[in-house]
């Protein structure tokens, strides 16, 4: 017995074949994915192809399972598909009928739900080109999935998904935007245009090399990388010689940034092999390379490429640069304390509402001072975090404002408050509130209802 179906391992007239032929589209989208249920009842089933069954790809654009001694009898045949996006239409469960000594055989298409796209270039004014320009169609990864060169483009059979559409640069117009498009199963993309304005100063300037020498470039990456580094984020161009190639020699570059993350494109770059690099740039701290890539620039032609950050190496990076500016802030504070006047100090004021309330002043958990009701201008390092205590009193309650750590700049003043107080009754809380500004007012209210 295997799987509740008896399988003797010859055939024989006492028992039935099935066939099963099978497609997805017309590229073969998910088929080595796609497997089918065969049901005899609830509990004998198995799960197909099987390591037993016969298996023939046909062009692996469709797929044939020759299950063989089956028992005569009543079966059903469920699809199990790849299909979380809804992707194929979702075929109905069959009967099937095996018969002895007879083949039944199926034939099932599962019917992708394509999408499509359509986009044309127009002139702002309606005028006709000179030139038609290329048009090209990449996924949210880069890859290029369609280019036309007569100014419109119709892409059918497209998987769902986003998508980038790109104009070739015109001599005399400014360059449309690229257009993203977020297209859901079955849904269609048309009428879309992109607008070429004439701008005849731009015209003039152009410094193309003639377009049988060039290609161009296409550079995918993500967004969000290093956070507040960002734009610390550079690359550069490697020639097959090893050399680097200078910025003002890419003088066709355009940056955009989409919501699947930023797309540069290089026009007009010379044809040849080049490597490029993803680096960071920290001028404290040596180059580091993140991803490179080799390619190849053919002529008239567009070449993209993804690029992909390791995790490992931008964690790498960010655990250097913070120990290098804590680093940074030590020096600075070891010289403010030898040498205060080297430095400009921050200004902290401690305002306390009790003459005889007690408290400390921490920085990163170190004690640095400690003082007895209000203090006006206190000289302190930039940085922080610091943390004001209060001596803690019975039948008092103590109430901070700031409550969290805070962090000091240099040249800037900053202002502690300190409340301690019986539960207050009415009289005494417009008592307190005479010694306040509007905004502590606030600030001590938060801080009671804290």
């Amino acid at each position: 017995m295997m799987c509740g179906f008896t399988y003797s391992g010859w055939a024989d007239d006492t028992t039935g074949t099935l066939v099963v032929t099978y497609q997805t589209g017309v590229k073969g989208e998910r088929l080595e994915r796609v497997r089918f249920w065969l049901r005899k009842n609830d509990k004998d089933k198995q799960l197909y192809p099987a390591s037993h069954a016969s298996v023939e790809d046909l062009g692996k654009l469709s797929r044939t399972v020759v299950v063989e001694n089956l028992i005569p009898g009543d079966y059903t045949l469920e699809f199990v598909i790849p299909n979380r996006d809804s992707f194929f239409y979702q075929p109905e469960i069959k009967q099937v009928k095996i018969l002895a000594g007879q083949i039944t055989k199926v034939n099932q298409t599962l019917q992708p739900r394509y999408v499509s796209i359509a986009v044309s270039a127009v002139t702002e004014n309606h005028t006709l080109f000179d030139k038609l320009p290329i048009i090209s169609l990449h996924t949210s990864s880069g890859k290029t999935v369609h280019c036309s060169s007569d100014g419109s483009l119709k892409a059918d059979a497209l998987e769902p998904g986003d998508y980038t559409v790109l104009f070739e640069e015109l001599s005399g117009y400014i360059c449309p935007q690229p257009l993203e498009i977020v297209l859901q199963p079955g849904e269609k993309a048309e009428n879309m245009l992109g607008t070429y304005v004439p701008n005849q100063r731009m015209g003039l300037q152009t410094t193309a090399l003639p377009s049988k020498e060039v290609g161009t470039l296409l550079l995918f990456y993500p967004l969000l990388v290093l956070g507040e580094n960002e734009e610390q984020l550079k690359y550069r161009l490697k020639d097959s010689g090893g050399n680097f190639l200078l910025q003002e020699s890419l003088t066709e570059v355009a940056h955009y940034r989409l919501k699947s993350g930023s797309l540069t494109v290089l026009r007009a770059l010379p044809i040849g092999l080049y490597e490029v690099e993803f680096y960071v740039d920290e001028s404290a701290l040596p180059p580091k390379i993140l991803s490179r890539k080799n390619f190849e620039v053919k002529r008239g032609e567009i070449h993209s490429l993804e690029m992909a950050f390791s995790s490992e190496e931008v964690a790498a990076f960010k655990e250097a640069l913070s120990l290098h500016r804590e680093m940074e802030r030590r020096e600075k504070e070891l010289a403010f304390a030898h040498n205060p006047k080297a430095m400009q100090p921050a200004f902290l004021t401690i305002k306390c509402h009790g003459p005889d309330a007690s408290w400390a002043l921490y920085r990163r958990s170190i004690l640095v001072y400690t003082g007895t009701g209000s203090v006006n201008r206190l000289k302190v390092p930039p940085g922080g975090p610091y943390v004001i205590k209060a001596a803690k009193k019975e039948d008092v309650e103590i109430h901070l404002s700031p409550k969290f750590p805070f962090f000091l700049e240099a040249s800037k003043f900053f202002q502690v408050d300190i409340f301690y107080e019986k539960p207050l009754s009415k009289e005494n809380l417009i008592n307190n509130f005479s010694s306040l500004t509007p905004g502590h007012k606030m600030s001590y209210l938060s801080s009671r209802e804290r």
